[in-house]
């Protein structure tokens, strides 16, 4: 099924919704209420190459094996978009990029890959990847305080930004285990690691984690590669819960610089078990320092050139 020209281009149309269909194709634009294709649609391949723009709290939520994704999508009135590729991919280009007033939520069975930048517009508006995700160009996800999720794994030599202003950012898998990530800008009420993460294809950039880092794992974060990446952490660190857990953090940034601006294991229950960080530069620009949840480790502090303490 083939649509050739803009659908409801002239008068917006209400709600569209697939209950049978095979290969479904929109060559132009789609302006409606909502657009719903559920699994019970048995769509094959869907592709969208025209902008879209839905007004109604269902926006568009579309079940295909394959999904294909071209152009921009554009939802108000709290409109979700949800997209799963049941036994397929979801594939965003360049032209993809989502401004949505409600719920992202991206789903690929043969995972996702992705060029698209993603706008949370609404506080409720959260952004989640739910399968293992590869980027193929640098892309921003921005919301309005909703949460952004990455709850399998992320990998791509491109730049990342995220900015989820009091909201929260969770990686709860391994990110640049296949594919090192280039750079790595993370703004957010809380940062949840729940993997390690490596960000070393690229040197002369700085991971940058803005916000209360929280460690819900042992967690490696590696930005020594050909050429190093710097670390920041501009807020503080702790673990998720050292009443019930025993949380490691290792920083290996080669001859960049690793620096900590807040305080580290002083929250509630926040101690860390462990901290190794192995550097050029090493600036510790806190007061305290806890890592005290676990006896017999050493907390290791290896710069090879230089270490600073900021304090005055």
């Amino acid at each position: 099924m083939a649509f050739n020209g803009a659908v409801g281009s002239g008068v917006r149309l209400g709600a569209i919704s697939f209950t049978s269909a095979g290969s479904v194709t929109f060559d132009d634009s789609v302006t409606a209420a909502s657009l719903v294709a559920a699994g019970g649609a048995a769509v094959t391949t869907a592709i969208f190459n025209g902008a879209q723009n839905y007004n109604a709290a269902a926006g568009l939520n579309f079940v295909a094996d394959s999904i294909t994704l071209s152009a921009g999508i554009t939802t108000t009135a709290a409109g979700v978009v949800t997209l799963n590729a049941d036994t397929g991919s979801l594939t965003i280009s360049a032209a993809g990029d989502i401004s949505s007033n409600g719920v992202v939520t991206l789903t690929g069975f043969g995972g996702i890959i992705t060029s698209g930048d993603i706008t949370g517009t609404a506080a409720a508006a959260t952004i989640t990847f739910a399968s293992p995700t590869t980027m193929n160009a640098g892309i921003a996800l921005n919301t309005a305080g909703g949460a952004i999720n990455f709850d399998s794994t992320l990998n791509g030599n491109q730049a990342l930004s995220l900015n989820a202003g009091v909201g929260a950012v969770t990686f709860g898998g391994i990110v640049g285990g296949t594919q090192a990530l280039a750079n790595l800008d993370v703004t957010a009420g809380t940062i949840n690691l729940n993997n390690n993460l490596t960000v070393d294809n690229q040197g002369g950039n700085t991971v940058t984690f803005t916000g209360a880092t929280v460690l819900g794992a042992n967690v490696t974060i590696d930005t020594d590669g050909a050429a190093d990446n710097n670390v920041n952490f501009a807020g503080t660190v702790n673990a998720d819960n050292a009443a019930t857990q025993n949380r490691t953090l290792t920083v290996t940034a080669g001859t960049g610089a690793v620096t900590f601006g807040g305080v580290v294991g002083a929250g509630v229950n926040g101690a860390l078990a462990d901290l190794d960080v192995t550097a050029g530069t090493i600036n510790l620009n806190a007061a305290t320092f806890n890592v005290s949840d676990q006896g017999g480790n050493a907390a290791t502090l290896t710069a090879t050139t230089q270490m600073f303490l900021g304090l005055s």
